[in-house]
This record gives structure tokens, sequence and C-alpha cells, in this order.
């Protein structure tokens, strides 16, 4: 992953500004052009699976109206670390780039919720693994932007706290 050297200078520079939740806008998602098993065989619907998952980040660009549905339906997941964390990331995707530009803050508040819940599953479960923690505070940035400079700054000490445990366990993700 190459989001965290990002996440390292914009935590620095938000964090001097007092408006820490502005550092997810300087993240923004590495395309690879990667074709995919869904791609090939027209993947409509999303499952709870790592698999799935998995194909759909890889071609998550076009995949925007799959993605939503799935997100929104806000399906149980099970206590698996593999999947809770891939459901975070998928989450930010969808939060700041599947939905449509005119989407109301509900829609994006409601998407990044249901990341951050699962997010916040994945880090407790998993307290030593990197991915949980990251996308527990890039989650929690997409929900602070989506409610307003309040919440974003109420959210600051949190977000903080995962980007710093993330750095901990591996200064490079």
């Amino acid at each position: 992953m190459v989001y965290l050297h990002r996440a390292k200078k914009c935590a620095f520079l938000c964090f001097t500004w007092g408006v820490y939740a502005c550092c997810i806008s300087f993240i923004t998602p590495v395309e690879f052009g990667v074709h995919s098993v869904a791609q090939a065989q027209g993947l409509t619907t999303i499952d709870s699976t790592v698999a799935s998952l998995d194909a759909t980040w890889e071609k998550r660009a076009d995949l925007h109206p799959a993605i939503l549905a799935f997100l929104k339906s806000k399906p149980k997941i099970s206590d698996s670390y593999e999947i809770l964390h891939r459901i975070a990331r998928l989450g930010y995707y969808g939060g700041f780039f599947a939905l449509p530009r005119d989407a109301s803050d509900e829609e994006k508040i409601d998407i990044f919720k249901y990341a951050l819940d699962n997010a916040d599953r994945a880090r407790k479960s998993e307290p030593k693994r990197v991915e949980g923690h990251y996308w527990y505070a890039v989650n929690l940035g997409g929900w602070g932007i989506a409610k307003g400079i309040r919440a974003s700054l109420g959210s600051a000490d949190s977000m903080r706290q995962a980007l710093d445990d993330a750095i901990k366990i591996d200064p490079k993700y």
C-alpha cells in the first residue's frame, strides 16, 4: 500500500492546521488497471467473501453501482478480520468516489458510518494488524467531512490515534 506515506505527510499538515480530517482529501485511490475475474464474469453483485471483495476492489472504477448497492444494503458481516477491513476499504471508496457528486451528506454519512463500524470491529479483533487502524482513520475522516467541521474537529484525536497505531505497526503501509 502507498497510502500511509501520503497520510503521514498530510496528517502533519492537517494537524498543524487544526483540521485533521482534511487529510483524507489528499489520499487518492491508485488504479492499477487490473482485469479481474469478476469483471470478466460481469460481476453486478458483491458478496461478503474475500475473493469477491478483492475482485471488486481491483475493478472498483467500473463497479460503482454494485459497490453502492452493496454498501447501502449494509450486510451483516462475520467477525472475520479479512472481510471487515476489506469492507471498510470499500466504504472509503464508496463514500468518496462511487457516490455521484450531488449525493446528499446523509448518504455519505451512512456509507462512512457503515465502513467505520466495520473498521472499528477489525481493529478491535486484530489490534496488531495495520489495516483496521488505517481504514478506521480514513473512514472517520470521511464521516467527519460529511458531518461538518465540528464533527471533524471532534474526531481528530481518534483519527490521530488510529494513524499513530497504524504507523507503529507498519510505517510503510
